[in-house]
């Protein structure tokens, strides 16, 4: 029998226990809850993962072990093998056609050695089902190694990117540069073949047109007066034959690349050089000349070419001016984002769009009224474009043309 005292004591040691043992019931259970919630919460993203597997772009398997037995494979991976049973069999099984070939050795290095092994561009040849024949593809592919809890290469990850399309397309654009190359050697010898030809037909035919002329100046001496017009059309026909052949060695001489080290050229000074070549046009028009050239006092540019270009530009202006009125040339310069701007303007015929787009071409010209030869724009074109620039022009029948050339500007030396 317990006093007062003892039972106290009992009831108090018991209450302990009692409690101790709740809460380790309590414990019990939040410890297996959280280990359900961990359980459910891995199984969870064991799904996550295995559809993003099932749904990834990319052909994905599991090969297990050292037969490489096929673990998991993906739809993608799958889809490559339509007709074969790969789940649960040994590679060389499923896929017979692997068998010595470079995929299979880097299947055995890679479980030999755990190093990860990538390829780009691989060409795999794929049996096609219904006994078609085999089909080759490119992929690029990953090889990794998959380690068990002993740290031992037990499996390999392989994932294939198909990239059949585009190595398709990239040899189609290498062979049709290939193409391209032979077609441009090719234009390359034909237009020396033309260049030679021109240049010898040039050269053999200025001996029989320079001894015509000297029939003409003697059929001068020695025939009667009323002769003279005759001759007169004559000697004219000649001198135009002279200076078709000069224009024509000049063309040649535009598929030469320019002289990179020719030093500026005072724009002034050929201007004013012009100016007293263009005088008697000017004066037998009643022309004026206008000139703006002080934004730019020096173009980079060979004085030669410059000559040609300013020349048959402002010639052209006078010599294809309106009927009505007297022409009026400006010529203007000046720095434009890494170019100089030259523009001549004019207020004469003009030109309609038809016109405009064959410009430039070779021996084209619109009107017969006046003399040349359709080399003088082609020239300008030509020569522009040998030295990195662009020619544009604007017009209007009846109102006028303007012609812009943008030349390269170079850099001063020491900015960057």
């Amino acid at each position: 029998m317990f006093d007062a005292e003892g039972r106290l004591h009992y009831i108090i040691h018991s209450s302990v226990n009692i409690t101790k043992e709740v809460q380790a019931r309590r414990a019990l259970q939040v410890s297996k809850h959280r280990e359900h919630d961990a359980l459910a919460e891995a199984e969870r993203e064991r799904q996550r993962l295995s559809h993003l597997v099932m749904q990834a772009p990319a052909a994905i398997c599991l090969l297990q072990g050292p037969d490489m037995v096929f673990e998991l494979v993906n739809p993608g991976y799958q889809a490559l093998f339509p007709d074969r049973d790969l789940l649960g069999k040994p590679l060389l099984e499923a896929l017979p056609e692997f068998r010595n070939t470079e995929v299979w050795e880097y299947f055995q290095e890679v479980y030999r050695t755990g190093r990860t092994h990538q390829a780009y561009d691989l060409p795999i040849s794929l049996i096609q089902p219904n006994n078609s024949g085999a089909e080759q593809g490119y992929f690029t592919h990953t090889i990794q190694a998959r380690y068990s809890a002993q740290q031992q290469v037990d499996g390999l990850y392989v994932f294939l990117f198909d990239v059949t399309e585009q190595v398709r397309d990239r040899q189609q654009v290498q062979a049709l540069n290939r193409e391209l190359n032979q077609a441009n050697h090719q234009l390359t010898r034909v237009n020396a073949d033309l260049d030679s030809f021109v240049y010898m037909a040039a050269h053999d035919l200025k001996g029989p047109i320079n001894n015509l002329e000297g029939l003409v100046q003697a059929l001068h001496k020695d025939l009667p007066p009323e002769s003279r017009p005759l001759l007169d059309m004559m000697q004219r026909s000649v001198a135009r034959f002279q200076r078709t052949l000069a224009q024509l060695s000049d063309v040649l001489q535009l598929h030469h690349t320019p002289d990179p080290e020719a030093p500026p050229v005072e724009l002034a000074a050929v201007v004013d050089d012009l100016r007293q070549d263009l005088l008697p046009a000017l004066a037998q028009t009643g022309g004026r000349l206008e000139v703006d050239a002080e934004a730019c006092p020096v173009v980079a540019m060979p004085a030669k070419s410059l000559r040609s270009v300013l020349y048959n530009l402002l010639n052209n202006a006078l010599k294809y001016r309106h009927p009505d009125r007297p022409p009026l040339v400006r010529l203007n310069c000046r720095t434009e984002e890494g170019f100089w701007h030259l523009s001549v303007q004019d207020n004469g015929l003009g030109l309609d769009a038809t016109q405009q787009a064959s410009l430039f071409a070779l021996f084209r010209r619109f009107h017969d009224h006046v003399e040349g030869s359709g080399l003088g724009l082609y020239t300008v074109k030509k020569t522009v474009e040998n030295l990195g620039g662009r020619v544009q022009v604007q017009s209007e029948p009846g109102v006028g043309s303007t012609f812009s050339v943008y030349i390269p500007s170079p850099a001063p030396k020491g900015a960057s």
